[in-house]
C-alpha cells in the first residue's frame, strides 16, 4: 500500500511570507514561498521575472503539443483575455498560480475541482482548509453548522478561511476576487456538433495523459462513465476499469454492467477490496478534508492499484451537460442572485436524514435564517451571477455545488492516485450548455457521442434496475444505427 510522508498529499501552500511547510512538502520551483507535496505534479515556465505555474494534471484537449505552463505564459504575455482563451482547452483537475512576484493570482480547473482555500485577510493559499489555518497559527475555531454539500456561499468550517469556487480568479496581492467566466453569449450547437466536440476534447486529453501515467477509469452503469469509455477507445490508449463497491448492493448492477462494458472493449475489470483504514490514515483523511464522500474506499484503492502515479479517471460533472435543477426550477427558485433562493436551493437538496437534524436542533426556518446571509456575502464579493450569459440555476450548482461540495471531496481520492477528468474544461462545457435545453435533459448529446465511436456501447443497458435484464432499451436511442465493429 502506498504510504504518503505528508497528511496533505498532492497538496501545496503559497503565503506573501515566510513560514515552516508541513512535514513531507518541498520547495517548488519559480515561486518564492510556495511549498508542495512531493507526488504533487508541477509544470512550471518564467520569463523576465512573469511566470506560470501549473499545479496538478493538467492537459490540453486540442492539439497544442506544448507543456500547459509554457503555453499559458505565452498567452498571459499578450494579456488575460489571450490566457483564459488558452485555459479554456485544459482539462484536468489544476491550480494555476500566474502573475509576478509582487502580484500573484490563482484560478482553478473549469470546475474547481482542485481545491484552493484562502485566507479572509489576504496572503495566503492552500490545497486544503486545514493548511491555510496551519500557516495562519494561533487558536483554530470550527463551525457547529450542520451542512451538507459544501459549505453555503464560499465558507469553511473555519471562521479564518475561505474556498474559491468557479469561474473566479483570486488576486492573491489584491485579496480581491475576479470573474472571468462567463463573459458572452454561449454558441448554439446541435447536439451532434456538442458531441464531436466532447468526444474529440476528451479523446485528446486521454491520449496525452496515457504517455504519462497508467489510466484506470472508474465504471459505473450510467451515461457519464460510459462517455468516458467512448473517449478512451476513441483515444485507442491502453487502460483498464473498476468500480467502487466490493460487496455493496447498491453498487450491484454497477459492477456487472461495468464488467460486460470492459468484456466489450477488451480491457481488464476490477472490483478493488474494501479495506478498514489504519488508525493513522483515518486520521490524515479526517484533517485533510471536512466531510466525507467515500473515505471507505480510501484505503481498499490504496492497496489494489498501490501506485501514487496512477491516473483515477471518472465522468463526474458531466451532468452539468444536462441539467440539475429541473425540480427546483419549476417550484419558481431561478434568480440565483437573490440569496434567500440559494438558502431555498441548497437546502432543497439535502438528504431526508440531514433535514430531520436541522429540524431537531434549530428549525428549517432559524437554519435558512442563518445561511441566507453567507450566501448573501458570497454573492456580493464574486459580483453576482450572470443571468444574461447562463442560466442562474445553471451557475449555482456548477459554481457553488461542484466547488464548495465536490471540490474537498476530491481530496480524498489524492490518497490512492492522481484524480483526472477529460471532459473538466470550459470547451467541453460550453458546447454542451450550447444544446438545446430539451434535447439536453434527453441525453442526446451523450448518445451521440458514444455512438459516434462505438454504437455497440449502447446496446448494453444504461442504468438498468437489474442485471441482467429483460428491460427494453431505451425509446430515446431506439433510432441508433448499430454498425457491425470491424
Amino acid at each position: 500500500m502506498v504510504e504518503f510522508e505528508s497528511s496533505f498529499p498532492r497538496g501545496f501552500a503559497y503565503a506573501d511570507r515566510s513560514f515552516y511547510p508541513p512535514k513531507g512538502f518541498v520547495k517548488a520551483p519559480v515561486v518564492e514561498n510556495l511549498w508542495i507535496d512531493p507526488w504533487l505534479k508541477v509544470d512550471a515556465a518564467t520569463y523576465q521575472g512573469t511566470f506560470v505555474v501549473v499545479l496538478g494534471e493538467a492537459m490540453f484537449q486540442n492539439d497544442t503539443s506544448g507543456h500547459p505552463s509554457s503555453e499559458l505564459l505565452n498567452a498571459f504575455i499578450q494579456g488575460e483575455q489571450k490566457f483564459f482563451e488558452v485555459l479554456k482547452w485544459v482539462a484536468g483537475r489544476y491550480a494555476v498560480l500566474f502573475g509576478s512576484a509582487e502580484n500573484i493570482s490563482i484560478v482553478s480547473d473549469a470546475t474547481a475541482t482542485r481545491s484552493i482555500f484562502y485566507s479572509e485577510n489576504g496572503g495566503v493559499v492552500a490545497s486544503h482548509a486545514s493548511l491555510v489555518e496551519y500557516i495562519l497559527g494561533g487558536s483554530v475555531e470550527c463551525s457547529d453548522l450542520p451542512v451538507r454539500l459544501g459549505f453555503p456561499g464560499n465558507r469553511t468550517p473555519y471562521p479564518r478561511t475561505r474556498i474559491l469556487t468557479a469561474n473566479l480568479v483570486y488576486r492573491v496581492s489584491e485579496n480581491q476576487l475576479y470573474r472571468y467566466w462567463p463573459n458572452k453569449n454561449l454558441t448554439e450547437l446541435s447536439t451532434s456538433d456538442a458531441a464531436e466536440v466532447t468526444i474529440s476534447s476528451g479523446a485528446n486529453a486521454l491520449a496525452k495523459l496515457s504517455e504519462e501515467r497508467t489510466v484506470a477509469i472508474a465504471m459505473t452503469a450510467g451515461f457519464d462513465s460510459r462517455l468516458v469509455l467512448a473517449a478512451a477507445v476513441q483515444a485507442g490508449i491502453e487502460f483498464e476499469t473498476f468500480t467502487y463497491g466490493e460487496k455493496s448492493s447498491d453498487t450491484k448492477v454497477d459492477r456487472l454492467v461495468a464488467n460486460d462494458l470492459a468484456e466489450l472493449v477488451g480491457v481488464k475489470h476490477a472490483v478493488p477490496p474494501v479495506k478498514k483504514a489504519s488508525p493513522m490514515l483515518s486520521n490524515r483523511l479526517d484533517g485533510a478534508t471536512y466531510g466525507s464522500h467515500h473515505k471507505k474506499w480510501v484505503a481498499g484503492m490504496a492497496e489494489y492499484f498501490d501506485d501514487p502515479q496512477v491516473a483515477i479517471v471518472s465522468g463526474n460533472l458531466m451532468e452539468l451537460g444536462r441539467g440539475h435543477y429541473t425540480d427546483i426550477e419549476a417550484l419558481g427558485l431561478t434568480d440565483g442572485n437573490d440569496p434567500s433562493v440559494l438558502a431555498q436551493m441548497y437546502v432543497k437538496r439535502f438528504p431526508k436524514k440531514t433535514k430531520r437534524e436541522i429540524e431537531s436542533s434549530m428549525g428549517m426556518k432559524r437554519y435558512l435564517e442563518k445561511i441566507e446571509p453567507l450566501f448573501a456575502q458570497w454573492l456580493e464579493e464574486i459580483g453576482g451571477f450572470t443571468p444574461e450569459f447562463l442560466p442562474s440555476v445553471t451557475q449555482f450548482y456548477w459554481e457553488h455545488r461542484m466547488a464548495a461540495w465536490y471540490g474537498p471531496a476530491m481530496l480524498e481520492r489524492d490518497f490512492y492516485g492522481e484524480s483526472f477528468i477529460p471532459f473538466n474544461s470550459h470547451t467541453v462545457f460550453e458546447a454542451l450548455l450550447g444544446v438545446d435545453k430539451g434535447l439536453r435533459e434527453s441525453n442526446q448529446t451523450f448518445i451521440d457521442a458514444i455512438n459516434s465511436v462505438d454504437a455497440r456501447l449502447l446496446k448494453i443497458h444504461v442504468n438498468p434496475k437489474t442485471w441482467p435484464t429483460n428491460e427494453p432499451i431505451a425509446v430515446s436511442y431506439t433510432h441508433l444505427t448499430l454498425p457491425t465493429k470491424a
